[in-house]
């Protein structure tokens, strides 16, 4: 299964990130503008690290909204995803599967979101998107591809 898997770590991380932002935007003001010399512009500098501090809680919050739900899995039957789509279902057996392929996006190295593209032999392929913490490592599901389905192609990623 994908599911969210994060912790104390996270957490902190998040913690640091919000104050090391909001320090940097502080320490940025100070040298523009120092208070005895310009009071009138502190308004400014304060919003300006609120700012800043909710910039760099934005993706790791991300993660933790998500972490909870499950995205997609795989048992020795079936593979199955999250879906809106009410036409289709967010399953299929193995027999259907005919590729799965992974793609990430990123951000200079920093993986945002991981991306599934399941393609089938009898409808349409299917893509699942979720944010990078909240789930297992891509290379333990194509792993758990591979074990319970070895008909299927997978492809993209790390090796």
């Amino acid at each position: 299964m994908v599911r969210g898997r994060y912790g104390i770590v996270l957490v902190i991380g998040v913690l640091a990130a919000v104050a090391f932002g909001l320090l940097a935007v502080i320490c940025l003001g100070l040298s523009i503008a120092p208070p005895e010399e310009e009071p009138a512009l502190w308004p400014g500098v304060f919003v300006l690290g609120v700012t800043g501090a909710v910039l760099c809680a934005a993706l790791p919050l991300r993660i933790i909204r998500s972490g909870r739900s499950v995205h997609l899995w795989a048992t020795l039957d079936e593979i199955g995803f999250r879906t809106t789509d009410t036409d289709r279902p967010g399953r299929s057996t193995w027999d259907h599967v005919v590729a799965v392929e992974y793609d990430k996006d990123d951000a200079r190295g920093l993986v945002y979101t991981h991306r599934w593209t399941i393609s089938f032999d009898d409808r349409p392929p299917v893509t699942v998107r979720y944010p990078a913490g909240a789930s297992v490592r891509p290379m333990r599901f194509r792993g758990l591809v591979r074990n319970v389905a070895p008909g299927v192609r997978v492809s993209g990623g790390w090796w």
